[in-house]
């Protein structure tokens, strides 16, 4: 009986998941209803959700790195957008919903839901060791890559003269590094809805 349960809260979170993307890709990717990009942080939460409610158990160490990730996602970004010096000088629209000293709440989340997935997906496939959290760490940062001429065009945040610096891929990695580090320090248990929310987040992005 325990284990049929799970088999359907599990199925019930992907299908949620996997719906609202490709509802996402149709309403906003594809132009039907471009203003639901305002409710992005919803997506966030739905796949933060998932994350926390098909895990076998809701260990401390997976709350930990939520609220670590969350932590220092939200306050290197508040940083960087109050100061330009970090990532370089950008500003976030209204999508990611409520903000603080100009940067939404859910940014932390989404450091928290990339850096999760990734790591997970690298150490089902590697040992764990520095390799691994260098390797997790440029991926990351590769994804950032590919989604920011998407994310600038739906309004998410924006750059001076609508350039991207360097500077920001460098961020991006060495904070991403830090991140990885304390995912295996913590040894999380793996969780194969990590694969659907990181494959989903992509496929979003690229079906513009």
């Amino acid at each position: 009986m325990n284990k049929c349960k799970i088999f359907y809260e599990y199925n019930f979170w992907l299908f949620l998941v996997l719906s609202s993307y490709i509802f996402g890709i149709i309403c906003i990717q594809w132009g039907y209803l471009p203003s639901l990009v305002n409710f992005s942080w919803f997506q966030m939460l739905l796949c933060l959700g998932a994350i926390l409610f098909t895990a076998s158990d809701i260990d401390n160490k997976r709350l930990k790195y939520l609220f670590i990730a969350w932590l220092v996602g939200y306050l290197i970004e508040v940083a960087g957008v109050n100061t330009g010096l970090i990532f370089g000088s950008y500003h976030y629209g209204s999508a990611l919903g409520l903000k603080f000293f100009n940067t939404p709440l859910m940014i932390g989340i989404n450091w928290f839901l990339l850096c999760y997935t990734v790591n997970q997906i690298i150490e089902k496939i590697f040992s764990r060791s520095l390799f691994t959290i260098v390797l997790s760490a440029t991926i990351i940062t590769a994804f950032d890559y590919i989604i920011e001429p998407d994310a600038t065009r739906l309004g998410m945040w924006s750059w001076l003269n609508n350039d991207v610096p360097i500077q920001n891929y460098v961020a991006w990695w060495f904070t991403a590094f830090f991140l990885s580090a304390i995912y295996y320090y913590l040894q999380i248990p793996f969780q194969r809805i990590s694969y659907w929310i990181l494959g989903a987040m992509l496929v979003f992005f690229l079906s513009a």
